[in-house]
């Protein structure tokens, strides 16, 4: 019996048989609680039988969620508490909102209608708006005889709201660097021994794969030079994800050109590898983020010659580690000719060395060479050596793969069965991309003819139900080329932000909280921040088609207008945030702050959910460096729009 005496939670569990107890953390960190009994030999028929029961108290309700902003609220925006109730419980009438003096007085600010919205999934939903409330100050809701947390009401409480994710988790997750905080090592220097080629027909794990040749120069575990250098972390786990860097280079390209942020409160020496948090050094730190993953891409290139699927660890004990990446790998490349753990001091015979996983792929390349112009841009004055080696890399790679390009700009009137990938949609932002940094026609051209041809394909200007919510991609790279394109342009691209908005409400009608819910599989706060930052570019070049609100609804629900709970999911950003994530410090039931968790999990037939206490389900608690990025992008959009 679990929690004899808690009726909430008490389980019971009999059998005939005996009931073997196991503490699964004894073997791993992530290990859970383990029963077992043994099937006796030799028996057919019915051989055991357990009996399990979940207590239940007939007439309990679950306590309502009040759903609200941990960051609070400017005080001209809509102010909306999205409350979430059992379907036994009974919709209140009214929920009031209190103000909290400086000498801890409290006294009615507003009070007003609990508007029924009806059922979604699980549960039935109230909404309370009181954007009436404009007077500065803290406060909190009340409803039912629930009272949330304290949250502010100020003109200021998105100032900054990026910092934490840019000075802190950003930094943390960079590869082939020590990372200092104050008195902490976050870790040392990782992966100085990268990198060595996988080996031929290998299934190898977290979907890694290598065919029957390595489409390189190298042999099956002989180190690639020059892999030593830049990128970052992909997640809790410690690999570099070429696709995952890809996206990551070109949307802090779009940040830096979009909003030119100067920050700096990051140092960042390349030369010796280290990172000092919270310590400036006269550089913006967008720019040294663009740097150290344009690093990790050119090295793909000059050293290998083509993109590749990424790199990785090449064996459990290793991607099952913790805490400091630094102690991964002894740090000194493979040489076959010692014997394992023998050293020379240079090098080493433990092949414990990452493996590079080398097939090539077209559409890898070309999304390669896409980041890469895009960074050689906005490096050109930052650093203009690696400025040029990205472009040529770039360059390089457009032209090794023509063939395919080809394929691509003249599809046959009937695919291939089985065909898979391609289509005008692959071509966009690379036409884009590469016009911009190259100010070739040709490339404008290829742009302009395939942006057209996705958007009437319905690829971005559509949505897709039941999925991640509203499609981002095409229409983003429109809205990239406005400042750039005639009024001809500018005008047919209207059209298509029209219909996007369109069908934005439609899917966000479908919910109580007037964002594309997901969450399948992988829960959904990505594409919801790529939904509200598509919105602050329709809004900033089509005001009338797009709020202000559209944006900052997509910040409320960060931060607490969610279901399940009304945590913040940015860590240690709101009031009350999520303490506990799937990181590299999960073990420790921590967290690094300023990090996205992906957030809510739909789990069928009817229930989101967010564990808040358990930090190994890394689909709803795994913050990653694609989570990140459209973040920033959105804070710096919600501080420059309520300014």
């Amino acid at each position: 019996m679990l929690a004899p005496e808690d009726p909430e939670h008490r389980i019971t569990i009999k059998s005939e048989a005996d009931i073997m107890f196991f503490d699964g953390r004894i073997l791993a960190q992530n290990g859970w609680y383990v029963m077992r009994s043994l099937l006796p030999a030799g028996q057919t028929g019915k051989v055991m039988e357990w009996y399990m029961e979940a207590n239940t108290l007939p007439e309990w309700t679950r306590e309502p969620n009040i759903g609200f902003s941990q960051a609070g609220y400017t005080t001209g925006q809509q102010k909306v508490s999205v409350i979430e109730l059992d379907k036994h419980d009974t919709p209140r009438t009214t929920a009031t909102l209190y103000r909290i003096e400086a000498d801890g007085r409290e006294s009615v600010a507003f009070s007003g209608k609990a508007e029924v919205w009806g059922n979604y999934l699980r549960y039935n939903y109230v909404t309370f708006d009181f954007s009436a409330v404009r007077e500065p100050g803290l406060y909190y809701i009340e409803y039912g005889g629930t009272k949330t947390n304290a949250f502010p009401i100020d003109n200021d409480v998105y100032k900054g709201i990026w910092h934490t994710t840019l000075d802190v988790w950003l930094p943390i997750q960079m590869d082939h660097m020590t990372v200092n905080e104050g008195y902490r090592i976050w870790h040392g220097t990782p992966y100085k021994d990268d990198a060595m080629q996988a080996p031929t027909n290998h299934r190898h794990f977290d979907g890694y794969s290598q065919n029957a040749s390595t489409d390189t120069k190298y042999k099956p575990f002989e180190r690639i030079p020059g892999l030593s250098v830049g990128g970052w972390y992909d997640a809790g786990d410690f690999d570099i994800q070429t696709g995952s860097h890809n996206r990551v280079v070109g949307d802090l390209v779009l940040i830096w050109e979009i909003f030119n942020p100067s920050r700096d409160m990051t140092y960042t020496n390349q030369a010796t590898q280290y990172t000092d948090l919270h310590h400036p050094d006269g550089k913006g730190d967008i720019l040294q983020q663009i740097e150290h993953g344009a690093l990790a891409l050119v090295a793909q290139i000059e050293n290998i010659g083509h993109a590749v699927r990424g790199i990785v660890v090449g064996n459990l004990h290793q991607y099952h580690h913790l805490g400091d990446a630094g102690s991964i790998t002894d740090n000194l490349p493979y040489n076959p000719n010692l014997a394992p753990y023998e050293t020379d001091g240079l090098t080493s015979g433990t092949r414990d060395d990452r493996w590079v996983f080398t097939n090539r792929s077209s559409g890898m390349d070309l999304g390669t060479a896409t980041a890469l112009a895009a960074a050689s841009r906005a490096l050109k004055e930052f650093n203009p050596d690696l400025s040029q080696r990205a472009l040529a890399c770039a360059m390089k790679l457009w032209n090794d793969n023509q063939e395919y390009v080809s394929a691509l700009l003249n599809p046959p009137a009937t695919p291939a069965p089985g065909a898979r990938g391609g289509g005008p949609g692959s071509l966009v932002d690379l036409g884009l991309q590469f016009w911009l940094a190259t100010g070739d026609e040709k490339f404008k051209k290829i742009f302009e003819d395939n942006l057209w041809k996705a958007l009437d394909a319905n690829n971005v200007a559509e949505t897709r139900r039941g999925g991640n919510g509203t499609v981002y991609g095409a229409l983003v790279s429109g809205l990239r080329a406005w400042p750039h394109a005639d009024q001809a342009f500018r005008d047919k691209l209207r059209g298509y932000a029209e219909q996007y908005k369109k069908n934005s409400d439609e899917v966000n009608a479908l919910s109580p909280y007037g964002v594309p819910m997901g969450g399948r599989g992988w829960a959904g706060n990505t594409p919801i921040s790529q939904w509200a930052g598509t919105n602050y570019l329709i809004n900033k070049y089509y005001p009338g088609v797009v709020t202000r609100e559209d944006v900052l609804q997509g910040m409320n629900y960060l931060f607490g207008t969610h279901p399940y709970s009304n945590l913040s999911f940015v860590m240690a950003v709101g009031v009350k945030s999520k303490k506990v994530n799937y990181g590299m410090n999960r073990a420790d039931f921590s967290f690094i702050a300023g990090g996205v968790v992906p957030g809510v999990l739909f789990l069928q037939p009817d229930f989101y959910e967010n564990q808040d206490n358990w930090p190994f389900i890394w689909a709803e608690n795994e913050a990653i460096i694609t989570d990140a990025i459209p973040f920033i992008f959105l804070g710096l959009a919600a501080e420059e729009m309520t300014k």
